[in-house]
């Protein structure tokens, strides 16, 4: 199995805390560990990216506008930690939208790979729900890793039929994890 060199990261209950609908900068908190673990990630030479489903955006709850400015504030923080995240994908559709981007679907992976020449191989996904394994699974990425926060303790009942290469603590732990598996 090839190292890792990309991480695609759920966003909401991975890196920060779990929020329904969140579209306030101020309610920005990052899940203990991350700052730290993400700054681990890139200091081997990972590249970090986030793929997340958003959608508040289509069910008017907030505009992109709003979504940005959460974005925003948690580039700022992960500053605070030299955390480089190199790209973000979002879908602003809702689950009856059937578009092709939202999360299991592929779309946010497509354009990833396109834009920077990424490798099913060398690229894992980490995130708290089933979606996110199934994302991994229809593409092909080398590991699907399932991080025990946000909605990940519950979500880990309904992965028992399909092949999680990891189950983690948190963002930490799956560090580790990795390192120790000489997988980055």
């Amino acid at each position: 199995m090839a190292k890792i060199k990309n991480l695609l990261l759920d966003r909401d209950g991975t890196i920060i805390v779990e929020k329904h609908f969140l579209n306030d900068p101020k309610e920005v908190e990052l899940l203990p560990n991350t700052g730290k673990a993400l700054k681990k990630f890139n200091q081997k030479g990972i590249d970090l990216f986030i793929v997340t489903n958003q959608s508040g955006i289509g069910r008017g709850y907030y505009n992109t506008e709003d979504f940005f400015a959460v974005q925003n504030k948690l580039y700022d923080i992960l500053n605070e930690y030299n955390v480089k995240i190199k790209d973000i994908e979002f879908c602003p559709h809702t689950p009856s939208d059937n578009c092709t981007c939202r999360k299991p679907a592929i779309g946010m992976w497509k354009k990833l790979k396109k834009k920077y020449g990424l490798l099913e191989n060398e690229t894992a996904i980490v995130g708290d729900k089933l979606s996110d394994m199934y994302f991994g699974i229809n593409a092909g990425l080398s590991i699907k890793a399932l991080v025990l926060t946000g909605y990940g303790l519950s979500e880990k009942e309904k992965c028992s039929n399909i092949k999680i290469d990891i189950i983690a603590k948190d963002l930490l732990d799956l560090y580790y994890l990795l390192d120790q598996q000489g997988l980055i």
